[in-house]
C-alpha cells in the first residue's frame, strides 16, 4: 500500500498539476476565487522542499498582507511538521525592510533607521503644506500622500519628475520636501521601503547577485495586485534564470487607484518564456447560482484570460435582488434578513452588509443599533494608529533616534509641558532654514534662552528624553515600555480623564506592554544583521498598522467597504446600493471594468445566500436624491438564478424593468396618453452617444426625460425633452 503524502493527496487534480509543475519555468497560477491559491502556495513550497533538494531558506515567498504571510507560515510549518523560522515569508515591505537592514549604508540608511506609518506620514505632510502656504485640509494631505505614493509606485523621485500644470508644481515642491525631512530624520514611508530597495538592488550589483545567489525560487501571491515597482523589485531577484510562481485572478484586481497594474498577469506570458499556466476553477466556497452569476457578470470584461469557477456543492437557493424605494427602507430590509436568519440558528458574524463607500453604513448602523443588533465596522481605528499607543511609541521611537522629526513633535508636549504651538513652529521654522532636526534646534533654542518660558519648556522635555534613554537603556522591551509610561507621565496624564475613557486607555497602555512582552519571547534575531530587539518592534507595529483591515471581533454584523471583503467570506452576503453612480461608481480612477471586478469580488465572498439591493432614492450627503436608476451590472445577471423582491404594495418606476432586462431587451412603453417615447426606448444623443429613457415626468411643454448613457462619463442625465435632440432607434 502505497504511503500518504501529505503534500499532494490533498489536492485536487488541477491543484497538482499546477503545485508539480516544472521548477525550472516560470509559472503562472490562474486561481479563481475560493479555488483554494494559499494551498497552492504552501504545498508548493513544501513540494520544492521534498521533491527538489531546495533548503527553505532557499525560497522567497511574497504576500500582499502580514496576516497572510503568518497563516502561509503557520501551513508551512504544519507541512514540514518544523518551525518557520529563518524564512523568507512576508508582504513586499516587510521583506524589502530585511534587505535594507543588511544593506543600510549601500541603500544610504542609517542602522537605525525607522519605518513611518500612514498616520505619520500624513502629519509631515500637513506640515509642509503649512510652510508652503498651501491649503492643509484633510482632502489635500490625502491628495498630495496619494500623489506622492503613485510616483514612487512608478519608481519616480522628485527629481525625476517634469510638472504639467500648477497643481503639480505644488505636490513636486511638497514632495521634494518630504524626501529631504525622511532623510534628515532616518525615516522611511511604506512606499520608499521599496523604491529604496529597488534602487539598492538596481545599482549594486553585488548586492543584487548577493540574493540571486541566495533565492532560487520565487513565489507570489496576489499577482493581480502588483504595481510596477513591486514588479520591477521582483525582476531584479529574478534575473534571467530563477523561476517565477505567480498566483493570482485578474478578475479580482481591484486596486488600480493605488497603482496596481493588472497588465502584469495578464502579459505574464508575453513577458516571460515558456510559462506554464494552470487554472483553478473549482470553487470549494459558494453555491451554483452565486457562481453563475458572478461568471455571467465579469464575463461583460473584455481585458481578462478566460475561466469559469464551478463547484460540486448541491445547493441552489437562487440570488435575491431587492428593490427599495428609499435607503430606509433598504436598510429595514437588510436588517430584518438578518435577523430572519439568526433565528434560523445563525449567528450575528455570519452575515456581511458590503457598501462601495463608507458613508454608505451610516443608515445601516442607525438600524442595526435601533434593534440593539451587535455590530462592527470594519476600517476603523487600529490599535497601533491609536493615540494613547502611537504616543507611548513616540517616546520608544525618540529614545532610538532623537532626530525623528515626527515623534518629537508628537511628544514633545504630551503631557502639557507649556511647550505651544507658536514655540513649536518657531523650532520647525528655524529647523527648515537651517535644514537640521527639530531635536538638534531646539538644544540651541536652549542654550540661548535658558530663562525663557519656551527655553524651560524646552529644556524639561530634552531632560525628560535624556532620563529616559539612561532609563530605558540594557533593559528589557517590555520593562523599558513600564518605564516610559511611567516616567514620561503619559499614563497620569490618561488617568486624570473620565473613567470610561481612563479605563480604556489604560487597558490599551497595558495591551501594548503585553504585545511588547509577547513580542520579546517570540523574537529570533535575524540572521542577515538585523535590527535589535526595540528597532524590530517598532518596524513590526509601523507595519501593522498600514494593514488595510483586521480581524473580526466576537459575534457581530459585519459592515464594510467591498474593497476590505477581498480574502474574506461569509454564508451570507449583503450587496448594496446597487446604483448607477454608486456601483459602478463613475469616477476617473475607477474604470467601469474595475467596478464590474470590484462587484464580482463582493459576490463571491458569499457562502450560502446572496442579497443584492438597490434603492430609487436616499439621503446622500444630507439631501434626498431621488430617480436613482438600478446598477446596470443587475442586468448583467441570468433570470434563473435570481429571483426579485419588492415591498408590498409599491410599484418600481419603469427603469426597473431596464435594470432587471437591460438595454436589449429594451422596447418602447407608451408614456401615459402622451405623443412621446416612453421608459424603455432607445435613443442616441448627439453628444453624448446611446443610451436608454428610463424616466420622464411633466407635460408638455414642460416634459423633462431622463436618459442613463452607456457610456460612464456620461452617466444619467435630464433634459427638457424639446431640447434633448433624441434620435429614436
Amino acid at each position: 500500500m502505497t504511503p500518504a503524502d501529505p503534500v499532494l493527496d490533498v489536492l485536487n487534480e488541477a491543484q497538482r498539476n499546477a503545485v508539480t509543475s516544472d521548477p525550472d519555468h516560470c509559472t503562472l497560477v490562474l486561481a479563481g476565487a475560493g479555488s483554494g491559491k494559499t494551498r497552492v502556495l504552501t504545498h508548493r513550497f513544501a513540494w520544492l522542499v521534498k521533491t527538489q533538494d531546495i533548503q527553505p531558506k532557499e525560497i522567497l515567498t511574497v504576500t500582499f498582507t502580514n496576516k497572510a504571510a503568518a497563516e502561509m507560515r503557520g501551513r508551512i510549518e504544519r507541512l514540514r511538521g518544523q518551525p518557520a523560522g529563518g524564512l523568507w515569508v512576508g508582504t513586499f515591505h516587510a521583506l524589502a525592510r530585511r534587505m535594507l537592514l543588511r544593506f543600510h549604508e549601500e541603500a544610504g540608511l542609517p542602522g537605525n533607521f525607522q519605518i513611518l506609518d500612514r498616520e505619520d506620514q500624513k502629519t509631515l505632510i500637513r506640515q509642509i503644506l503649512r510652510d508652503l502656504d498651501q491649503p492643509r485640509k484633510a482632502r489635500d494631505v490625502a491628495d498630495a500622500a496619494r500623489w506622492i505614493s503613485l510616483k514612487k509606485g512608478e519608481g519616480l523621485r522628485a527629481r525625476h519628475i517634469e510638472p504639467e500644470n500648477k497643481r503639480e508644481e505644488v505636490r513636486l515642491q511638497v514632495m521634494e520636501r518630504y524626501e529631504r525631512r525622511c532623510d534628515q530624520s532616518g525615516l522611511v514611508d511604506f512606499d520608499e521601503l521599496l523604491l529604496r530597495c529597488v534602487e539598492l538592488l538596481r545599482d549594486h550589483s553585488a548586492v543584487q547577485q548577493h540574493y540571486q545567489l541566495r533565492f532560487r525560487h520565487l513565489l507570489v501571491d496576489e499577482f493581480q495586485d502588483v504595481d510596477d515597482l513591486q514588479n520591477a523589485w521582483l525582476k531584479l531577484l529574478a534575473g534571467d534564470e530563477r523561476p517565477l510562481f505567480v498566483v493570482g485572478d485578474d478578475d479580482q484586481s481591484i486596486y488600480g487607484w493605488r497603482g496596481a497594474r493588472p497588465r502584469h498577469i495578464l502579459d505574464f506570458q508575453k513577458n516571460h518564456k515558456n510559462v506554464q499556466v494552470w487554472p483553478l476553477e473549482q470553487n470549494y466556497r459558494s453555491i451554483t447560482p452565486v457562481l453563475e452569476a458572478a461568471n455571467a457578470l465579469i464575463g461583460n470584461n473584455d481585458d481578462r484570460l478566460q475561466k469559469r469557477l464551478w463547484t460540486d456543492r448541491p445547493e441552489r437557493d437562487p440570488i435575491t435582488v431587492f428593490s427599495a424605494p428609499t435607503g430606509g427602507a433598504e436598510a429595514t430590509y437588510v436588517v430584518g434578513k438578518i435577523e430572519q436568519w439568526v433565528r434560523a440558528g445563525g449567528r450575528w458574524d455570519e452575515c456581511a452588509v458590503l457598501y462601495r463607500t463608507n458613508r454608505q453604513s451610516q443608515p445601516f448602523e442607525t438600524n442595526l443599533n435601533n434593534r440593539q443588533i451587535p455590530y462592527r465596522v470594519y476600517g476603523g481605528i487600529r490599535f497601533f494608529e491609536r493615540r494613547e499607543v502611537k504616543d507611548t511609541l513616540a517616546y520608544l521611537r525618540l529614545c532610538l533616534n532623537p532626530n525623528d522629526d515626527v515623534a518629537w513633535q508628537r511628544v514633545c508636549n504630551v503631557p502639557p509641558r507649556g511647550i505651544g504651538a507658536g514655540t513649536v513652529e518657531a523650532v520647525r521654522t528655524a529647523a527648515s532654514a537651517a535644514d537640521g532636526s527639530l531635536f538638534a534646534v531646539a538644544q540651541e533654542q536652549v542654550k540661548s534662552q535658558p530663562t525663557s518660558r519656551a527655553g524651560r519648556a524646552l529644556a524639561e522635555f530634552e531632560e525628560c528624553m535624556a532620563a529616559l534613554r539612561e532609563e530605558t537603556q540594557g533593559c528589557g522591551l517590555a520593562e523599558a515600555l513600564r518605564r516610559i509610561l511611567d516616567k514620561s507621565g503619559l499614563l497620569a496624564m490618561y488617568q486624570e480623564n473620565d473613567r470610561e475613557l481612563e479605563e480604556v486607555r489604560s487597558e490599551n497602555l497595558g495591551e501594548l506592554v503585553n504585545s511588547a512582552a509577547a513580542f520579546e519571547d517570540a523574537w529570533e534575531p535575524d540572521e542577515d544583521d538585523g535590527p535589535g530587539l526595540t528597532e524590530a518592534f517598532l518596524d513590526s507595529t509601523a507595519l501593522q498598522a498600514g494593514e488595510r483591515g483586521e480581524g473580526a471581533s466576537g459575534d457581530a454584523v459585519q459592515l464594510m467597504t467591498l474593497h476590505m471583503a477581498k480574502g474574506l467570506e461569509f454564508p451570507v452576503v449583503f450587496i448594496v446600493g446597487l446604483e448607477d453612480g454608486v456601483l459602478p461608481m463613475t469616477r476617473e480612477d475607477s474604470p467601469l471594468e474595475e467596478e464590474r471586478r470590484l462587484c464580482y469580488v463582493g459576490m463571491t465572498r458569499a457562502r450560502q445566500q446572496l442579497v443584492l439591493t438597490h434603492a430609487y432614492e436616499r439621503l446622500i450627503f444630507g439631501r434626498m436624491s431621488s430617480g436613482l436608476v438600478p446598477s446596470r451590472f443587475l442586468h448583467e445577471l441570468p433570470d434563473e438564478y435570481t429571483e426579485t423582491e419588492v415591498p408590498k404594495d409599491f410599484i418600481p418606476p419603469a427603469s426597473a424593468f431596464l435594470a432587471r432586462y437591460g438595454a436589449g431587451a429594451a422596447r418602447p412603453v407608451p408614456a401615459a396618453d402622451l405623443d412621446v417615447p416612453g421608459p424603455g426606448t432607445a435613443v442616441v444623443h448627439p453628444k453624448f452617444g446611446s443610451g436608454i429613457i428610463v424616466e420622464y415626468e411633466g407635460r408638455p411643454p414642460q416634459l423633462r426625460v431622463q436618459v442613463r448613457f452607456d457610456d460612464m462619463d456620461a452617466g444619467v442625465k435630464w433634459f427638457m425633452y424639446d431640447y434633448a435632440k433624441l434620435e429614436c432607434r
